[in-house]
């Protein structure tokens, strides 16, 4: 069952991290008890992350300590635990109340900017550009004019080439289209397409230039496989700037090696450092703590932003800094425990390096070492290794 932002905000909800070698337990009694959980993760330091809803996490820690599974809440979120943590700051309360009042009138403010169409631009900074102009979250909306401010945005970014800002309500929604690299600067220099790496050619797709492979021959990594140079009957030879997509077929090693000792990193204490309620872009510091007390600590911060109906946000809620102490120890895998860590690393590793290559074959070979678990793979598969090598063409 899949819970809205809004439902998950007045449920609350807890995160729970456990061992590793727990997980197939904790699944079981999910299973076995009919207890609803999400996010369930594996992450390489030898722990499960996964999330309840506070209501679940009362019903699953009671059945972890009748079957002896260790879990631990790491944080929350939602409106049930900001009620606890600041039930005895009964100022912070009154002041959400008449915020959530004011809220009613703000009408003329702006709530939330959605952005659309961008790739390679990132959300932040179209946000950023946006509110150098005057337009962020909290700005009100009377005099705001979005001709203007969306031309000034695409003076100042070259990647963007085209915007549309359309308010509706109290939300912007912001389109953009990112300017390709043939926009603003034409290829004149010419260039031949070469191999990135050694390979059997699959199939090719010339878009222009001078093809100089054919199916099935072997390249090796640097060779010509579209040149920039045609010889042409009528007018002799032509440089161009070669493009295209060359596809082959391609061999690639992995190998990945777990050490069975690794740190164990155990939380012991939390301690808020600052609180900070934030109201329409704004943060006011209601909370404040000199630093932190010790060595082996890390800064936590959360922000924890209302909403309404399903996707709008709020432009109300809380900023909190925290220490999260904890110790270290050294601990074991068990041989079956590494395997499945480098498998899993293995994987990422692939998904990382070969992401838009077809597999043809994976084969696999793992070794249980004296101080280690060694995965060995070697990989077929089907890649583009089109490359572009410009050159110059001296003219006499």
């Amino acid at each position: 069952m899949k819970h809205s932002a809004k439902i998950l905000f007045f449920m609350g909800q807890n995160e729970f991290c456990a061992d590793i070698s727990d997980a197939t337990k904790i699944l079981n009694a999910c299973m076995e008890y009919g207890i609803v959980y999400r996010d369930f993760t594996a992450y390489e330091d030898g722990t499960v992350h996964f999330w309840c809803t506070c209501y679940t996490s009362l019903f699953l820690q009671r059945v972890c300590r009748k079957k002896g599974i260790k879990i631990e809440i790491i944080q929350s979120k939602g409106l049930p635990p900001m009620i606890l943590r600041y039930r005895r700051r009964i100022g912070i309360i009154i002041g959400g109340i008449m915020a959530a009042m004011l809220i009613g009138i703000s009408d003329d403010y702006l709530w939330d900017i959605q952005v659309s169409g961008n790739e390679s631009v990132t959300y932040s900074e179209v946000i950023d550009a946006l509110s150098s102009h005057g337009l962020s979250v909290g700005s009100r909306l009377s005099g705001k004019d979005v001709d203007k401010i969306k031309t000034a945005v695409m003076i100042d970014n070259e990647r963007i080439s085209w915007m549309a800002i359309n308010i509706e309500g109290t939300v912007a929604r912001v389109q953009i289209r990112e300017a390709r690299k043939d926009d603003n600067e034409a290829p004149v220099r010419p260039a031949n397409i070469v191999a990135s790496r050694d390979g059997q050619i699959e199939y090719l797709e010339v878009f222009q230039g001078n093809a100089v492979v054919r199916e099935g021959d072997a390249v090796r990594k640097g060779d010509v496989l579209i040149s920039g140079v045609r010889d042409s009957n009528n007018h002799g030879y032509m440089i161009t700037r070669a493009s295209g997509s060359v596809y082959a077929i391609t061999t690639h090693t992995f190998k990945v090696e777990i050490p069975y000792e690794y740190e164990k990193k155990s939380y012991t204490d939390t301690k808020k450092r600052e609180i900070s309620l934030i109201f329409f872009g704004k943060e006011i510091k209601v909370f404040k703590d000199s630093g932190n007390e010790g060595v082996f600590c890390d800064t936590i911060e959360s922000v924890d932003m209302m909403s309404l109906f399903g996707n709008i946000k709020l432009p109300v809620g809380m900023h909190t800094v925290k220490d999260a102490f904890y110790t270290t120890e050294t601990e074991r895998y068990t041989p079956e425990e590494a395997m499945n860590i480098a498998y899993y690393r293995l994987e990422r590793q692939i998904a990382s390096e070969l992401p838009d290559a077809s597999i043809l074959k994976k084969t696999v070979k793992g070794e249980i070492g004296d101080e280690a678990y060694i995965l060995e793979c070697t990989v077929t598969c089907i890649e583009d290794i089109a490359q572009i090598s410009e050159f110059s063409v001296e003219l006499s």
